[in-house]
C-alpha cells in the first residue's frame, strides 16, 4: 500500500466513525426531547 492509499482508508474509516457517532447523538438527542415533551405535557 502506498502512503496515498493509507491516508484515504483513514479518511474513509474517520468519516463512517464521525457518522455514527452523529447519528447515535441525533437519535439521543430525539429521544431526550421526546421524553421531557411527554412529561411536561
Amino acid at each position: 500500500m502506498t502512503k496515498s492509499s493509507i491516508v484515504e482508508v483513514l479518511v474513509h474509516v474517520v468519516v463512517q466513525v464521525v457518522v455514527v457517532i452523529v447519528v447515535v447523538l441525533v437519535e439521543i438527542v430525539v429521544e431526550v426531547v421526546l421524553v421531557v415533551l411527554v412529561h411536561v405535557v
